[in-house]
């Protein structure tokens, strides 16, 4: 063999173990950047509380491994042995203000100088799409826990991933429900001005408008921190054009006055209102009161605090001991994200970004509080969404006889506007 054939060779086996030889870095750095005041805190606070809780379990695997051998570890827990702790960077943040992204994207710089191998986070739509430039080309990848609009998807490219699905799930399951087996044609769509209410809206008029001709050719559209007035002003417009139904797509506190506004209006008794995910129960409940939401329905994923899983049940006991209050499904997300990150690169050579993105690609965590989790080619993850309603201040399930009772209503209401005027008797003795 001639000297130069043995050079080659060698290089190609040193660049093959450069590729898939494990860093000799028993740490992962994981940036965070989350929301921590405003209207967005609720999100950030349930999301971070996951993140240190799975931390906190990811770091005490780490310390036993240290005692036991692959193999001993294996047998014990079930799973691969973990040979890296996780170190969150904190401190962090993006701004409360929906279509203000500056925070967020001074924070991926800061975090990119610290030497972050992933970031959980931003929170919000437009804080991921304000980043995924910086993400694709610093190759720092970016697992969103809780954006949701389809734009991620066309603009996100190789480095954005999310482990809370697309809008585009909820608008297909949302609109079969509506046109399908509640019959509720006549359905006006209201949203905020921002990211979310723009991307949420659009998919749902995109299925909403091959199924009904009774959608009207324009959105009833309000700022994301509403006045009184303009408050008044929308719900005027829905009295005006007399929709059966409405679709509500906007985040939690901006539906909260104008759903109040609504339950004003007698000639609104029985207008039907539809929202996606973004309808938080808890905080629903608190700012218009449960009895307010009759007639209110909402797309949500299962997370039931109060099931009888063993693993969702001692992560509600110890969530609940730390923080004061029961984890939501934005909680759940946070804490199967890092636990797939330290999944995914528990092997990986995190000298090479483009090694690190191939190891998000492939990973598949099965056993997640949210059940199983990959990404597809776009970086998203697919999960059935269910509709419900409250029920004495309880979430249920949107029933079948539900269903049934509100097509009813419908019919009749048409059948009513259908119904000739009786003609008055014309006056004698003229």
């Amino acid at each position: 063999m001639s000297n130069k054939s043995l050079l080659l060779k060698s290089l190609i086996a040193l660049m093959l173990f450069g590729l898939f030889a494990c860093s000799d870095s028993e740490e992962i750095k994981v940036g965070v950047i989350l929301p921590q005041e405003g209207s967005l805190q609720g999100y950030g606070f349930q999301v971070q509380s996951g993140l240190e809780m799975a931390e906190e379990h990811i770091n005490q695997l780490y310390e036993a491994g240290k005692k036991m051998s692959d193999e001993d570890f294996e047998k014990e827990y079930g799973f691969p042995k973990v040979k890296r702790k996780i170190t969150l960077i904190k401190g962090h943040h993006e701004s409360s203000n929906y279509e203000d992204v500056q925070m967020a994207i001074d924070s991926f710089k800061a975090l990119n100088k610290e030497g972050v191998s992933v970031i959980i986070g931003p929170a919000s739509s437009a804080g991921v799409l304000a980043l995924t430039k910086m993400a694709n080309e610093e190759r720092v990848p970016i697992i969103s826990p809780s954006a949701t609009s389809p734009d991620i998807n066309r603009e996100g490219g190789d480095y954005i991933f999310r482990v809370y699905p697309s809008d585009t799930l909820e608008a297909q399951k949302l609109s079969y429900v509506l046109f399908s087996e509640c019959f509720s044609h006549k359905l006006l769509v209201v949203r905020s001005r921002d990211s979310y209410g723009e991307g949420i809206s659009l998919e749902i008029l995109r299925f909403a408008r091959r199924q009904s001709d009774q959608i009207p050719n324009f959105v009833v559209k309000f700022d994301p921190n509403p006045s009184e007035e303009e408050v008044v002003g929308v719900v005027d417009k829905i009295v005006e054009e007399k929709p059966v139904a409405i679709f509500l797509g906007a985040y939690a506190d901006s539906m909260i006055p104008i759903i109040k506004e609504i339950k004003k209006r007698p000639e609104l008794e029985r207008l039907y209102i539809w929202c996606a995910s973004s309808f938080l129960p808890d905080q629903m409940i608190e700012g218009v009161g449960a009895d307010n939401l009759e007639n209110v329905m909402f797309t949500m994923y299962p997370w039931d605090t109060d099931s009888d899983d063993e693993q969702i049940v001692a992560f509600t006991r110890e969530f609940e001991e730390k923080f004061g209050t029961k984890p939501n499904i934005f909680a759940a997300c946070g804490y199967d994200a890092l636990k797939v990150v330290s999944l995914a690169l528990n092997d990986t050579n995190l000298d090479l970004k483009d090694m690190v993105k191939m190891a998000l690609n492939k990973v598949h965590y099965e056993n997640g509080l949210l059940d199983e989790t990959d990404f597809d080619k776009r970086g998203d993850v697919t999960r059935i969404p269910y509709v419900y309603k409250i029920v004495e201040g309880e979430v249920v399930p949107l029933s079948q006889e539900d269903m049934s009772a509100i097509k009813t209503d419908v019919l009749t209401r048409i059948d009513d506007d259908e119904e000739p005027a009786e003609e008055t008797p014309a006056e004698e003795g003229k």
